[in-house]
């Protein structure tokens, strides 16, 4: 039985309505791109990222940054 793409956001909990978000686009205004200065971002500037989240007691940061790399 083939997988729809539809099946897999459904299966990994994503919201299946609403605005497309265009990937491709590098001018995407995100909070969390905006951490980061440069525009390769790589793993381990993200773990970076959230160990001086947590160090600085940023909660908000540290969980938004913590999804994104769960994803």
């Amino acid at each position: 039985m083939p997988f729809t793409l539809l099946d897999v956001c459904v299966g990994s909990g994503l919201r299946v309505g609403g605005v497309d978000v265009q990937l491709e686009n590098e001018t995407v205004d995100s909070y969390c791109r905006s951490l980061f200065r440069c525009g390769i971002l790589k793993v381990k500037m993200g773990f970076d990222e959230l160990v001086k989240c947590q160090s600085d007691g940023r909660v908000k940061d540290f969980c938004k940054l913590y999804i994104v790399r769960v994803i």
